[in-house]
């Protein structure tokens, strides 16, 4: 099972370092790669370089691929326990770290359990039918019913950002979620949540989309990574008070070539001086309860024949954080 972080250095055969960056030089130089090992401590297993590219979406326009170095192919291929690349070190780091059991509870074979119905409800999620407010389990027997007058105090609050924050940062590193869909078990109340719908990146916005408009106020908070495009501020004399920061858009084609469905990420929030801290190109994780607005078109004349129209059909995923360390950066 391939435990790798994506690694921004490795060193060769002689145990000389290249960088992401000169092995990219290399490669658009049309310079051979040398065989690479991991740099981290005393591990150096088998690496390889993966140049930036572009990675091809069936039914979505190409997407940018950032170059990386991450573990070869092959199955026995695995980070040394203590390296800094090793995700499932990393991530028992976290889990040990998180003192609360009540938020990250031990299971069976060495798995860990993320409950997240208490985030949930202090991020504005609406009260889920079926599902059970917990307390804390030295307030309660396995046996009891959990009443539902457990409130979540700031400092808790606080330390279960921090932690989801770590959780999400080193899945944005790996290379796949799973080593952390073998370890870290995600629940909200009695309802297990899949990885794939936990954490999204810039090419499954459509995915994200489509999953709040059909599970409504019943959705679990998850997280969007994306890259900042611009700020939008409330115009001059309107009655708007929020600003949003919209992540570059995900932008897929039909099997008509006239129409082109566009997939918008936005971050609302009063306070515009806080957004204006990332600026355009700053990599952002974004983590709440989100919503989804209903599909709006738009035909527009095209450049080249002003007589065709090109009809772009949007979809609009916001969120409105309540607190602000529900934005952060990944290598923050």
């Amino acid at each position: 099972m391939s435990k790798g972080i994506k690694m921004l250095s490795a060193v060769d055969a002689l145990r000389r370092p290249h960088t992401l960056e000169s092995l990219q030089t290399q490669e658009d130089n049309k310079q051979t790669i040398p065989v690479l090992f991991c740099d981290g401590g005393d591990c150096l297993v088998p690496v390889r370089f993966v140049p930036r590219g572009m990675r091809n979406n069936p039914g979505k326009e190409p997407s940018d691929r950032a170059a990386y170095i991450g573990l070869t192919a092959a199955t026995t291929s695995e980070h040394k326990p203590g390296c800094k690349y090793d995700a499932l070190g990393q991530l028992k780091v976290i889990v040990a770290d998180q003192s609360d059991r009540d938020f990250i509870g031990a299971l069976d074979a060495g798995k860990s359990e993320l409950r997240l119905l208490l985030l949930h409800n202090r991020l504005g999620g609406k009260t889920l039918s079926g599902v059970e407010t917990p307390i804390p389990a030295s307030s309660a027997s396995a046996h009891s019913r959990y009443p539902t007058t457990y409130q979540l105090t700031d400092k808790k609050l606080d330390s279960y950002l921090r932690t989801t924050a770590d959780i999400l940062k080193l899945r944005e590193r790996c290379e796949t979620d799973e080593v952390l869909r073998a370890t870290l078990v995600l629940r909200l109340g009695d309802k297990k949540i899949r990885w794939s719908e936990f954490f999204f990146e810039p090419d499954r916005y459509e995915e994200a989309w489509a999953m709040v408009r059909r599970r409504g106020a019943q959705c679990h908070p998850f997280a969007i990574m994306g890259s900042v495009e611009r700020l939008s501020l409330p115009k001059t004399g309107s009655t708007q008070v929020n600003s949003y920061l919209n992540l570059a858009a995900e932008r897929n084609l039909t099997d008509d070539r006239n129409v082109k469905h566009t997939f918008n990420v936005s971050i609302g929030h009063r306070d515009s001086e806080w957004l204006e801290t990332l600026p355009a190109g700053t990599e952002v994780i974004a983590f709440g309860v989100w919503s989804a607005t209903a599909p709006t078109s738009n035909d527009v004349p095209q450049r080249k024949d002003p007589g065709k129209l090109m009809t772009y059909v949007n979809h609009g995923l916001t969120l409105f954080p309540k607190f602000k360390a529900q934005i952060f950066q990944p290598g923050s």
